[in-house]
């Protein structure tokens, strides 16, 4: 037992690794340094295949099932697309989707006082990885085996992972799990989190993170202070828009890609939904996605008919174009991947956890379960960021601990 914490523990410390130079292996599959731990879950899992409990079965069962369903679409894409491409690049696929759920599984085997442990080394290597960015930029700025390239904006922080949009997710979600874990005071918290979102310069971490304490504060708060606070947390969001996010979104329209081209994914994902209602599966997303990309662009243009810089999505769309193409988050890649049963499971199961935790008043816990659900939907794919996961695991954790001790305490 003791020699299986040392190795998730060893997790802990390399999960926030997210870009090293480990991607001159196996790319993104092998960039997280991580996956160097997850070989030994796997001979750990062969060797216990008959001691698995009942959720870990529905979790196989699912996958399982999941990529028989792919097999099965492969063959719709077969006769107009290379059969080498599509069962090559659908593979891919499948390897990418599997260290997010393994870590998921891992994490939930572990108790609660282990996981709290782990969460400690998260967060010391986080806290030095905000320092490092602060006070010693050059040392994550260039490849190095932190890092396989160099930074995409210098002027940004990264941390240990790719740009500054995913290091603000992975710190903020982190500092939030420390805060479930040591049980810190929200009133003096949160403000520091606000702050630390705007000096990782992500636009979405902010603004999500202003959205969550929002969503708390209005739904489940019961105190006095509901609503002065209501409106404070209004008044600051809105200043901070003004300030702050309204000329960078701007500037994002005029200059840069990002917009534009998560706006047409989302969009291109919708109309694949509305073609493949079950999803097009491993083998079916490239080919989906060339489908259906210049519907996206044209609906996406729709609904915002203002200047977009559409130079990085377009290149998207042709066929046998593979680097980088996705929709930049995991709810939207998901949707193409398994559609409507994806949806209804991701929308349940976040629903779930937050009703549980709305009726015990585990306010860190809302807050942590809004950020997380809201930024996988919006900003934040989950392939090799581990610590989306992580976090799941710890929150679902959380909430059997909260229905368990309020059935001891009231029999």
């Amino acid at each position: 037992m003791r020699c299986l914490n040392i190795v998730f523990y060893l997790l802990c410390f390399l999960i926030l690794f997210e870009s090293t130079s480990l991607a001159s292996i196996g790319g993104v599959f092998t960039a997280p340094a991580a996956i160097t731990i997850l070989p030994i879950y796997l001979i750990i899992g062969f060797v216990n295949i008959y001691k698995i409990n009942l959720l870990e079965k529905k979790i196989l069962l699912a996958f399982f099932v999941f990529i028989l369903y792919s097999i099965i679409m492969s063959f719709v894409f077969f006769s107009e697309y290379d059969n080498y491409f599509v069962v090559d690049r659908g593979t891919r696929f499948l390897l990418l989707a599997t260290p997010p759920l393994m870590i998921f599984v891992i994490c939930l085997r572990q108790n609660i006082s282990t996981l709290e442990s782990g969460i400690t080394i998260i967060t010391f290597i986080s806290i030095v990885s905000l320092l490092m960015n602060v006070f010693m930029p050059d040392t994550l700025n260039f490849r190095s085996f932190i890092h396989y390239t160099d930074a995409l904006s210098p002027n940004r922080l990264r941390g240990f992972t790719l740009e500054a949009s995913t290091f603000g997710f992975q710190i903020i979600t982190v500092l939030l799990l420390f805060s479930i874990v040591k049980k810190i005071n929200l009133n003096l918290y949160i403000p520091i989190l606000l702050f630390i979102s705007i000096l990782s310069t992500s636009k979405g971490t902010l603004l999500v993170l202003c959205i969550s304490v929002l969503v708390c504060v209005m739904f489940c708060m019961k105190s006095k202070l509901k609503y002065p606070m209501m409106i404070c947390v209004s008044i600051f969001s809105i200043m901070l828009y003004d300030s702050f996010l309204e000329n960078s979104f701007e500037l994002d329209l005029e200059r840069y890609t990002t917009i534009a081209t998560r706006g047409t994914m989302y969009f291109t994902a919708i109309n694949i939904l509305i073609d493949y209602p079950l999803g097009s599966g491993y083998f079916g997303f490239l080919p989906a996605i060339y489908e259906n990309g210049l519907q996206g662009i044209n609906t996406f243009q729709f609904f915002y008919p203002g200047h977009l810089n559409l130079q990085e999505v377009l290149v998207f769309f042709s066929e046998g174009a593979t680097k980088g193409i996705s929709t930049k988050t995991f709810f939207f890649d998901w949707m193409i991947f398994a559609g409507l049963p994806f949806i209804v499971c991701f929308i349940y199961f976040n629903f779930h956890l937050f009703k549980v935790f709305k009726a015990y008043s585990a306010y860190p816990e809302m807050i942590c379960l809004v950020f997380i659900s809201t930024s996988l939907t919006t900003f934040v794919p989950i392939e090799g960021h581990y610590i989306a996961p992580f976090a799941y695991a710890l929150l679902v954790l959380r909430s059997r601990t909260i229905i368990k001790n309020s059935q001891i305490s009231n029999p």
